[in-house]
């Protein structure tokens, strides 16, 4: 049986579907791979239109029991929560009738479309991640959408505030790095060894001592070097003595760099727990469709689109600094 025209047409789609669609594919596990921000953040599906996190708020603690006396019941306090809701971005591009008819020499230009654009996409939602700490000491911001996002958490503070609370009548809590009267202090030895510290006497609502178990140093890649050097560096750096380095030999704390990130800010945190600090919530991945042909031009018209929304939580897991040694 011989193949129609309308045969060869829907073959031709979809045979440039599935070539596109592997580009796009490929690319996405690349970007995946690359974002720093997909690593920090508890990255989820959800595809609730709104999504709400809630802190718990003060709660009882254990009491000693009397022979035959009935345990105590705990109850704890409503804490604070925020109600996030999904948005949705997109792209498209076209291949022109005459892109098709003469493929072989359009074939790069079309085949860069969805490569560059799931790229380009995937960039942003790490961006737009990077941003929530770039801002993290305002409550509202412009993100890279150019839209006005608020960055407060639950208590209705900034992310980096010491006026952070779980509820009402808890007690309060800063996770802004202070090296003895200085706030924001530059990365150095000793202000890291301060944020430490810092975190390491954190209490939980009622003031007992719960503490952060800090690993992972996250700093831009102009502070790289001074991180490393800190960190990795088998003596004290910048001594003439062989003293062992604390921060190499005890903790394990991790350098990661970000390329996105303000040069001379830098931050702690417990990576097995600062997803209670960050979440984004996928309802779509940035996806591509097949495409629409319209009749007055000829030209099919892909599409790309995604929902997503990030999402504030406790903020007691990540410590901040601006590196500007001032308020």
């Amino acid at each position: 049986m011989a193949v129609t025209t309308a045969q060869n047409h829907s073959m031709f789609i979809e045979e440039l579907n599935g070539k596109l669609t592997r580009i796009y594919d490929e690319q996405a596990k690349r970007s995946v791979d690359q974002s720093v921000g997909m690593k920090i953040f508890d990255v989820q599906e959800d595809k609730n239109y709104a999504s709400s996190y809630a802190m718990v708020g003060t709660i009882g603690w254990p009491k000693k029991v009397a022979e035959g006396e009935n345990l105590p019941e705990t109850v704890a306090e409503v804490g604070y929560k925020k109600i996030v809701t999904q948005n949705h971005y997109g792209d498209s591009f076209k291949v022109t009738k005459d892109h098709r008819l003469f493929i072989a020499n359009h074939w790069k230009q079309i085949a860069n479309y969805p490569k560059n654009m799931v790229r380009t996409a995937f960039n942003y939602i790490d961006q737009s991640m990077a941003d929530v700490l770039n801002n993290g000491w305002a409550t509202s911001y412009t993100d890279v959408y150019g839209q006005t996002v608020d960055g407060t958490t639950p208590d209705n503070v900034a992310l980096f505030s010491a006026a952070h609370k779980v509820s009402a009548n808890s007690k309060p809590f800063s996770n802004i790095i202070v090296e003895g009267a200085v706030v924001n202090p530059a990365l150095t030895r000793s202000a890291l060894v301060a944020a430490k510290v810092m975190a390491s006497r954190a209490t939980d609502s009622n003031g007992v001592l719960s503490p952060i178990q800090i690993d992972t140093l996250l700093v831009s890649p102009e502070d790289e070097d001074q991180a490393r050097i800190i960190v990795e560096s088998k003596q004290r750096s910048g001594t003439n003595n062989n003293d062992i380095n604390p921060q190499e030999t005890v903790g394990g704390i991790k350098v990661m760099v970000w390329n996105r990130l303000k040069a001379g800010q830098w931050f702690i945190y417990d990576s097995s727990m600062v997803g209670e600090t960050f979440a984004a919530g996928f309802a779509q991945k940035p996806q591509l469709s097949k495409p629409t042909e319209y009749p007055q031009n000829l030209n099919w018209i892909y599409t790309m689109d995604y929902y997503y929304y990030i999402q504030l939580g406790y903020a007691g897991y990540i410590y901040g600094s601006k590196g500007t040694n001032a308020a």
